[in-house]
Formats: C-alpha cells, sequence, structure tokens
C-alpha cells in the first residue's frame, strides 16, 4: 500500500482532506492557500506532505485545532515557513489493518 515508511502495520485507515498554507516566521498571514488529501490513520501526520512543502517537516498536533478536527504544524526552518495541515473532512474507508 506504500505506507511501509509511517505506517505500523494496524488501525483503520480514512479518507483525509486537509486546509494547507504557510506563514512566514513572525507573521499570521496564511500564504499559498491549497487542499491536499490522503487516506491514512486519522491522528497521523499528513502523508505525502514533501510534495507540496518540497522539505522534511517534523510535525506537531495543535491542542487548538480551531475549525478543524485536527491540525498539523511544523518549521520549515531552511525556507523560515510554518507549515499548517488542518483536517476540514473525515471519511472512513471501512478498511482497518490488524497488526499479525
Amino acid at each position: 500500500m506504500g505506507y511501509e515508511k509511517k505506517f505500523p502495520g494496524y488501525g483503520k485507515l480514512y479518507n483525509r482532506l486537509f486546509d494547507v498554507w504557510y506563514c512566514d516566521v513572525g507573521s499570521k498571514e496564511k500564504k499559498d492557500r491549497q487542499s491536499h488529501k490522503d487516506t491514512f490513520p486519522e491522528h497521523y501526520t499528513p502523508d505525502n506532505y514533501e510534495a507540496i512543502t518540497k522539505n522534511e517537516i517534523n510535525f506537531e498536533k495543535l491542542a487548538n485545532s480551531k475549525d478543524y478536527k485536527l491540525l498539523f504544524s511544523g518549521l520549515d526552518n531552511k525556507n523560515r515557513k510554518r507549515w499548517y495541515f488542518g483536517i476540514k473532512k473525515l471519511e472512513p474507508t471501512g478498511i482497518e489493518i490488524i497488526s499479525l
């Protein structure tokens, strides 16, 4: 399935739709707003986010998710951008993977 690098081999999969944007460090202006879709467990960081950010980022789950079911944030130190991935739609796929 292509999830071997991050997926532990068990859990329910969801179709997730994210709102994505970044802010320059020290600014609150949302830039480069776009959508991102993946199929992954609910509480996992976004899959294939590098296609958008162009760099590897360590995400953290934010406690205050505002209008989102979950909100992830991570700092791109190379380009001095803070990226945000907010889950706005979450649909169960009906697939549950159980570890052997």
